[in-house]
């Protein structure tokens, strides 16, 4: 058992010593080696800490290997500086990687290499401890050159995706059958690194485009299974389809749905999500307008005759960005309206599980940031219904504070953090302003990491719930006697009090990845009886908020 299952639950206290930075003129260095690193990945260990994975040609120039880095909740590396060597394909070059963590808090890795640093052919899976160390004895093989279960002859495969499912990963890759386009496989790898899929996977044929490859997601379906976008190709005006497969890919429903129905498709870019209902929600760009569609795990269009109007403004909106609730969807995009300011701002709109807005028509202002660049504003959920955006500008059109800007907004658009609050400092920001990665810190905050061309440097930095740098991270005890959980693992209740007489504050339980689970307010009393035997088994974090102060403890359910 880990040590962290071994925790009193005694009270971890937030203060200010550790080893996070605290200016954004000089982030926590992941990655600074001379080489070459490409295709950032970020992933949660599971105890409040993360993975960040690259690939790094620091091995032969003409060859890359996945390296990576971990860090606690406090910004410590836990790693050699520069990243420790993960995985490598001796005489090959990994050129393609998608990771994640596996239900029993394995790191895992897909990885596709080929015989030189651009081209991909073979495609392997492996899991690893928390040491970065082969939880398996070898890789498992999931395809490789030569005949296809579909018909004809594999000549390349490419660009992974992974989900995470119980006891196990889902694995999808493109497949370029020789004289063809792109095909898509998948194969489906429990925790002990067995293949449930024959090697070279199994076809989803509806997804099969023999004229131009377009690019597709992949998500779990709520019901075993995993859902398919992808956009049929690359011109203006392609239409964006869906299919469903259930656990051993078989598809589910008559015929690909088409989303982007009745409109005039996509011009390039869309972001859809799915509620824990099963609810999806897409939205697409089209001559700088945004529309979305709505549609269920059975494939019907809740919109049937028309697309609904996201933003329509005569000026830009780019890349939207889809959070999702059971209850409502909140779109963000970049927004270049005059009325705005100057530059690109965020826009946000809110809308009910029937696609009816809820905010004024074509959005409000999020996020004022007077940018230069073409915007991908990215955003988590984060407690009382506010969200964390962020967006990267090189320059403040209008003189104020530029760089890898971040907001804490509210639900009617109203940003919580001073138009100061940033990662970092422009010339340290990520490359192209999308290349970059964020995520809950596990305690209503936001850790972000990029690559930054600049430097040829990874990079991280993490924000408290006020928008803070570096002065909440360190870990240290107060006296244990003040707040309490008891018993401690725990199956059906928990028991928090205060032994000093005081009245217990509101009260939020979180998983490990940082998602409320359970919240409950003050009731005037030292002590409150919470239920838990609805919550899986696992580590939790439960704080305590009382006059603006925040004091964290974790307990195990069992």
């Amino acid at each position: 058992m880990r040590a962290l299952l071994t925790l009193s639950a005694s009270l971890l206290l937030l203060t200010a010593h550790a080893q996070w930075p605290t200016s954004p003129a000089a982030p926590l260095v992941i990655c600074n080696d001379a080489s070459d690193q490409k295709d950032m990945r970020l992933v949660a260990d599971g105890s409040g800490g993360w993975y960040v994975l690259w690939r790094d040609n620091r091995l032969a120039n003409d060859r890359y290997a996945v390296f990576g880095q971990r860090l606690d909740a406090q910004g410590n590396l836990l790693w050699e500086p520069n990243g420790r060597l993960i995985q490598e394909v001796p005489g090959r070059s990994i050129n393609f990687i998608g990771a994640t963590r596996m239900s029993d808090d394995k790191l895992f890795l897909c990885f596709i290499s080929g015989a030189d640093p651009n081209s991909g052919d073979t495609v392997r899976a492996m899991a690893y401890d928390g040491s970065g160390e082969a939880a398996w004895s070898q890789p498992t093989l999931l395809a490789h050159p030569g005949p296809l279960p579909g018909g004809g002859i594999s000549g390349g495969n490419y660009y992974p995706r992974v989900v995470p499912v119980l006891n196990g990963v889902f694995v999808g890759w493109g497949t370029n059958p020789m004289g063809a386009a792109d095909y898509v496989h998948i194969a489906r790898i429990l925790n002990d690194g067995t293949n449930l899929m024959p090697v070279q996977g199994v076809e989803v044929p509806s997804l099969n485009n023999p004229i131009v490859a377009g690019p597709w997601l992949m998500r779990h379906d709520m019901a075993g299974g995993l859902l398919f976008e992808r956009r049929w190709g690359n011109g203006a005006g392609a239409p964006l389809y869906a299919m469903r497969v259930n656990s051993m890919g078989a598809e589910q429903w008559s015929g690909l749905l088409q989303v982007s129905a009745n409109s005039g498709g996509l011009f390039y870019e869309w972001s859809s999500a799915m509620a824990p209902n099963a609810r999806v929600n897409s939205v697409w760009a089209n001559s700088y307008d945004l529309r979305m569609a709505i549609y269920d795990e059975n494939g019907v269009l809740y919109n049937n005759t028309a697309p609904i109007p996201v933003c329509l403004q005569v000026d830009v909106q780019e890349n939207p960005f889809v959070v999702q609730t059971d209850l409502e969807t909140t779109v963000f995009w970049a927004d270049n309206r005059t009325s705005a300011g100057s530059g690109r701002q965020v826009f946000m709109q809110r809308f009910d599980a029937n696609g009816s807005p809820l905010l004024a028509a074509d959005g409000v202002l999020a996020m004022q940031c007077d940018g230069n660049l073409n915007g991908f504003p990215r955003a988590i959920a984060a407690e009382d219904g506010d969200h964390i955006v962020a967006l990267c500008s090189t320059v403040n059109q209008q003189g104020g504070t530029a760089g890898f800007r971040a907001g804490r907004v509210t639900s009617s658009g109203s940003n919580l953090w001073s138009d100061t609050t940033r990662f970092c400092v422009p010339d340290l920001g990520p490359n192209g302003g999308s290349d970059y990665a964020m995520t809950s810190d596990g305690n209503d905050g936001v850790m972000a990491t990029w690559f930054n061309w600049q430097n040829n440097a990874i990079y991280a930095a993490r924000l408290d719930r006020w928008g803070r740098m570096g002065d909440f991270t360190g870990i240290a005890e107060i006296e244990p006697t003040s707040v309490t959980i008891s018993p401690n693992p725990a199956t059906e209740e928990i028991l928090v009090s205060r032994a000093d007489g005081r009245v217990l504050g509101d009260l939020v339980v979180r998983a490990m990845d940082g998602r409320a689970v359970l919240a409950v307010g003050s009731t005037g009393l030292d002590r409150r009886t919470i239920d838990i035997g609805h919550l899986k088994a696992g580590v939790y974090s439960i704080s305590e908020l009382k006059d603006g102060d925040r004091q964290t403890l974790r307990f195990i359910k069992e």
